[in-house]
C-alpha cells in the first residue's frame, strides 16, 4: 500500500474503530480498566443491572483517587454502545439486556495489557511452535508421496526411538522454569482467543442480517435465496468464519 492509501486507511480507523475510540477517549485510562475487570475475565458478558452496580462501585472509589468522571455507570455505558466499544443485547433467559465487549474493545484491552506486561521477544516454546508449524506446513503443501512417505518414516522412527528411550527410563522432565514459560504462552495465546470468537460471531451476525435483508427487501431474488436454503446450501458454513470453525472442529 502506498503512503497515501495508508492514511487514509488508518484516518478512517481513527474515525470509525471501536479500539481507536476507547483508547482515544479523555477517561481511556479508567474506561479500559472498568470494562477489563468487569468484562474481560471470567464474565464476558452482564446483565445491565448488574453491570451498571460494579462500574458505580468503581466510580466512586476512582473519583476519591482524583479520576474526574461525572458520569453515572449507565450514562457512560450508553456512550460506549454508541461508539461500539459495548454490544446491547436482549438476555435469553430473562427480561432485560445484557451487555458485552465488542471485538474491537477487547482488541483494545489486550493491547493495553501487552502495554503493561510486555511479552518476552523470544522464547523455547515460541519457537518450537513456529518451527512445527513450518514443518508441518512444509508436509501439508508437498505434492509428492515419495517425500511425504519419507517424511513420515522418519518420524516414525523417532516416535519409535524415543519410546524405547522411555522404556528404559532414560527420558527428562521438564524443569519448573520450563514448564512455566510453556504454561505462559499457552496463556498467552488463549487470552486472545476472546477477541477471536467475538469477531467470529460478528462477521456471522452480519451474515445473518445480510440473508434476512435478502429474504424480505429483494423480491426478485427472494425465491432464489428460499430455493437455495431448502438446497441446503449452508450460507453460515460457506463464509470465512464457518470454513475455521468447521476445520478446527
Amino acid at each position: 500500500m502506498s503512503t497515501l492509501s495508508t492514511a487514509y486507511a488508518t484516518d478512517r480507523l481513527a474515525k470509525e474503530s471501536p479500539a481507536w475510540s476507547l483508547l482515544r477517549g479523555r477517561n481511556a485510562g479508567a474506561a479500559v480498566a472498568l470494562l477489563g475487570t468487569h468484562l474481560s475475565g471470567e464474565e464476558r458478558r452482564r446483565p445491565a443491572p448488574e453491570l451498571f452496580e460494579l462500574i458505580d462501585a468503581d466510580l466512586q472509589e476512582l473519583r476519591d483517587h482524583g479520576f474526574e468522571l461525572p458520569q453515572t455507570a449507565q450514562a457512560y455505558c450508553s456512550e460506549w454502545r454508541n461508539e461500539g466499544v459495548l454490544i446491547r443485547r436482549v438476555a435469553e433467559e430473562a427480561r432485560g439486556e445484557t451487555f458485552e465487549l465488542s471485538p474491537g474493545a477487547l482488541m483494545a484491552i489486550q493491547f493495553v495489557s501487552q502495554l503493561a506486561e510486555p511479552r518476552q521477544a523470544v522464547t523455547e516454546s515460541r519457537l518450537s511452535s513456529i518451527f512445527a508449524s513450518l514443518r508441518q506446513l512444509a508436509r501439508d503443501t508437498d505434492p509428492s508421496s515419495a517425500s511425504r512417505l519419507e517424511a513420515l518414516r522418519a518420524e516414525q522412527d523417532r516416535l519409535t526411538a524415543e519410546i524405547e528411550r522411555v522404556q528404559a527410563g532414560d527420558f527428562e522432565v521438564l524443569s519448573a522454569d520450563r514448564a512455566l514459560e510453556r504454561a505462559t504462552e499457552l496463556l498467552l495465546l488463549a487470552d486472545e482467543l476472546p477477541s477471536d470468537f467475538a469477531r467470529v460471531r460478528g462477521e456471522l451476525e452480519t451474515i445473518n442480517r445480510q440473508l434476512r435483508e435478502r429474504l424480505i427487501s429483494q423480491e426478485g431474488s427472494r425465491g432464489t435465496v428460499l430455493e437455495d436454503i431448502f438446497r441446503g446450501v449452508d450460507h453460515l458454513s460457506e463464509s470465512d468464519a464457518g470454513r475455521s470453525f468447521n476445520r478446527s472442529w
